[in-house]
This record gives structure tokens, sequence and C-alpha cells, in this order.
């Protein structure tokens, strides 16, 4: 049975249509890493304060020189891609990979709102993890649909 606010949202989580796994419950850690097709995996825990949740994908090693650049250059600009933004990149100096991450108030998500953010943010995943292993920039995704410009014009 669980019994903690994770637990609870994995379940509704695995009900759902993106992730039907009837078994997904929080780990030792209180954290759930899912492997989808693909190779991808999203990790899923609450922060320090249980009051947010953490979704996380590792998208790869990035590999020194003009693509890591010309990678940085891209997810810098997916980041500043006005709302709705499905993940933020970072990038992790001791593993030298990328990772794309959420945080999302805890109140304001059940399992099934949690897996209609997740769609999104799992295709945007996908299309940079397949394009850092291929070595190219990524294509559009989700959140770096063109914007209809700025409020000044400037771009």
């Amino acid at each position: 049975m669980v019994t903690n606010a994770l637990g609870i949202i994995l379940q509704e989580l695995g009900k759902s249509n993106l992730i039907p796994i009837n078994d997904l419950v929080p780990d030792r850690n209180n954290s759930c890493l899912i492997g989808l097709p693909g190779g991808l995996k999203i990790q899923i825990e609450m922060d320090k304060s249980e009051l947010n949740l953490i979704v996380g994908c590792d998208l790869g090693e990035v590999p020194v020189g003009r693509y890591r650049t010309d990678i940085f250059r891209e997810a810098l600009r997916a980041n500043s891609a006005p709302y709705p933004v499905y993940g933020i990149f970072a990038f992790s100096t001791k593993t030298k990979h990328l990772v794309l991450h959420d945080h999302l108030r805890l109140s304001e998500y059940n399992g099934e709102k949690l897996a209609e953010h997740l769609k999104p943010f799992i295709e945007k995943a996908k299309i940079w993890m397949d394009a850092i292993k291929a070595g190219e920039l990524p294509t559009n995704t989700p959140s770096q649909a063109p914007s209809l410009g700025s409020l000044f014009g400037f771009k």
C-alpha cells in the first residue's frame, strides 16, 4: 500500500495511457526511474521540501568541441522559448551529459495531469537524445515552436 504523495502520483501515472505500468512505486530513495522504448529513462522524485516533483532525463554525453558549443547554443534558445516550456536543459560537468529537467508544484498535479505534461517532455527529450547520439542539432521541439514575435519586434 502506497502512503506518500510520490507513490500516489506514480500509481495514478501508471494508470494513464502514456505510461501504462501498473507497478510504478518509489524506490528506497523515494525516486522512480521509468525506462521507455528507445532507451529513454525518466526519473521522477520529490524535492527535499516535498512540495515539488522533479522530473529528469539524461540525454547523453556531449563531446567537447564545436558540436558542444552548437548544442549549448540550441539548449539556451530552447530554455528561453516562450511558455509553455517542457523541461529546462542543464549540463552536468561531472558526467559531461546534457540533462532535461522540470520542477513541478505537487499541489497542481495528479497522475493524469503529470501524464499530460510528460507527453511533450518525453517528445522533446527523445528528439534531443536522438540528435546527440547522431551528432546532429535537434529539430524543433514542442517548446521551440516559432513565436509570433516579441513585444517590440526585437529578436
